[in-house]
């Protein structure tokens, strides 16, 4: 009872947050502090989205934006937990190769944007492709560092009793990733967001990202924060799901410290 309370003490204080940056930035509008050439209202703004849900508009912005992110965010995963196990269990490819896996993760992404864009022109593959050098790395590090950390007792106990490399990898080496992995899904997440973005805002012709473009050089603010709000609610809730999952889980690692996959 006292967690839930607390729980909903919580909540309540985001919404409260929300709400005085919302009234906040509104009344600071009315009264000429901030210019509404750079910052919308936020109830004209809520307005302007609801006008673009009314006229359709978002729903084909979402869809151009959503379907690389989504596919991005996926492959993440797919190559991030393959690649990273099969590095991280191989002591001589993990030295050789984290290091620049580290430093690519460090590099401006914005740098390679007319590299992406020569290669892939103005296609779907584009964008796919430069949201998974951002989502990528995070994962990749997690996951080699989490397999090189598997208990060298348990591999020993199972190429005792001949376990397979195969049973090896399912049975102790991906339960032990498990925790790096949800630690990463996050930020690669977000990661895959702002490659999308960038990389329609700076080169694409479709998606949300072109359409920021296209209502900052016009000076429609509302239009503007209006998919700022749109984008910030998507990740937000996205973002919670994910930790939910990962809450779920760890709890559940709690409860069942031997956990078989």
């Amino acid at each position: 009872m006292k967690s839930d309370r607390q729980t909903l003490l919580i909540w309540i204080l985001r919404l409260l947050s929300v709400i005085v940056i919302f009234v906040v930035a509104e009344l600071s509008i009315e009264f000429k502090l901030l210019s509404p050439i750079f910052l919308s209202k936020p109830s004209e703004s809520i307005i302007s989205l609801f006008n673009l849900f009314r006229t359709g508009i978002v729903f084909e912005l979402l869809y151009q934006t959503l379907l690389p992110l989504s596919v991005a965010f996926v492959l993440s995963i797919i190559i991030g937990i393959y690649l990273g196990i099969i590095i991280g269990s191989v002591k001589l490819l993990r030295e050789g190769i984290e290091p620049f896996v580290a430093i690519f993760f460090s590099i401006p992404k914005v740098l390679l944007v007319p590299i992406f864009w020569s290669i892939f022109g103005f296609s779907l593959e584009y964008k796919i492709a430069y949201s998974l050098v951002h989502g990528l790395p995070p994962i990749l590090i997690n996951v080699i560092a989490m397999a090189a950390s598997t208990e060298e007792s348990h591999l020993k106990i199972a190429k005792l009793y001949l376990a397979s490399r195969l049973q090896i990898y399912q049975k102790i080496v991906l339960p032990a990733i498990i925790f790096g992995l949800l630690a990463s899904l996050r930020m690669a997440l977000n990661l895959c967001l702002i490659g999308v973005i960038i990389a329609e805002m700076f080169v694409g012709t479709t998606g949300i990202g072109f359409a920021l473009r296209q209502y900052a050089s016009t000076f429609k603010t509302s239009e503007f924060y209006a998919l700022i709000y749109l984008l910030v609610t998507i990740s937000v809730s996205v973002n919670l799901i994910l930790l939910g999952l990962e809450k779920r889980i760890v709890a559940r690692r709690v409860l069942h410290p031997v956990l078989r996959v």
